[in-house]
């Protein structure tokens, strides 16, 4: 078995270029024209799932 790969990622530089998405541009009457596949359905209810888990803070993320 090969050692496990290390990625490094900025978690404070993400932060900081994070922003909301802007939803202005949706038409949102037709959203229901472009139904979802069981793939995708499944996919929202895997981040429902953990969303939860991924505010919560961990003992890495704690700053003293």
């Amino acid at each position: 078995m090969s050692d496990p790969t290390i990625v490094e990622f900025d978690l404070d530089r993400y932060l900081r270029n994070s922003k909301k998405v802007d939803l202005r541009g949706i038409e949102w009457a037709q959203v229901p024209d472009h139904p979802l596949s069981d793939g995708d359905v499944m996919c929202l209810h895997y981040m429902m799932d953990i969303w939860p888990l991924a505010l919560r803070p961990t003992r890495r993320s704690r700053r003293s």
